[in-house]
């Protein structure tokens, strides 16, 4: 595989120098060896690409050998979204790597982002992938150049959409193109303008030519059932009983604008 992208990226310099050829996608679950081992072949074959790219999201996998299987016939009891801020903690794992292997002066893409990469997640059609989103996009600031959620559609090449409604694609539209809370969460946020003034956990303050914003999020911890591995405890009629706290966030703030 290395042999063949040194191939390809030679092709891309040999016709033109500014066509941008990224490093080869990996995904958080598996993929931190492969990268190290990318790394120094690129270094040994004095290879540089445009930027790196990766795969992540916020499963953490239970088998060891995941990849074995194809998006169709994996168990969904064998992963399980056991840490909401998992995405985040792969980014800063793979940021460190990029420092040691001294190429964290590149550009960093996550070219595919989302709660799980299981063709069926019901929990992707909740309300808490707008916390989610929103969390993920605001700790992710300064460590990655872009973010692209997987997939704008239901309908994509990877996997068949099933016919029932919300059946727990990826999508952030269903296959009838019905908006699910993933899209709403991406619009509100590229409402967002102008510098970021200060952001945590559950905020972010941004101010643009005089106007001033503030989001706010409530980012809830699965139950211990549920991160532990027992999706058998939601089903598509019930989907809000997997959550440890799930109370009101109160927030005080006290700005000083001018």
């Amino acid at each position: 595989f290395f042999e063949f992208y040194a191939a390809t990226w030679q092709a891309f310099h040999d016709t033109d120098p500014k066509l941008q050829l990224g490093s080869p996608n990996f995904s958080s679950l598996t993929g931190y060896p492969w990268y190290e081992s990318f790394f120094r072949f690129a270094k040994k074959n004095n290879i540089t690409p445009a930027y790196i790219s990766v795969h992540l999201y916020g499963s953490v996998a239970r088998d060891p050998s995941p990849e074995n299987d194809s998006l169709e016939h994996i168990n969904n009891r064998r992963f399980s979204v056991s840490d909401p801020k998992a995405m985040i903690e792969d980014l800063r794992s793979l940021r460190d790597l990029m420092k040691e292997e001294g190429v964290d002066s590149l550009p960093l893409v996550v070219s595919d982002m989302n709660l799980s990469f299981l063709p069926r997640d019901l929990v992707r059609e909740t309300c808490y992938m707008g916390p989610w989103l929103c969390y993920n996009y605001v700790q992710s600031l300064g460590m990655a150049e872009e973010l692209s959620f997987w997939a704008i559609s239901d309908i994509h090449e990877e996997t068949f959409p099933e016919d029932r409604l919300f059946y727990g694609g990826p999508g952030a539209m269903d296959h009838n193109g019905l908006k699910k809370a993933a899209y709403n969460t991406l619009s509100l946020l590229t409402r967002l303008k102008g510098r970021v003034l200060d952001k945590g956990d559950y905020y972010m303050f941004t101010e643009s030519e005089g106007t001033y914003q503030l989001l706010l999020f409530n980012l809830i911890e699965f139950d211990e059932m549920y991160s532990r591995v027992d999706n058998t405890v939601i089903d598509r009629t019930h989907r809000y009983n997997i959550y440890r706290n799930e109370g009101t966030l109160l927030v005080h703030f006290l700005l000083h604008l001018p």
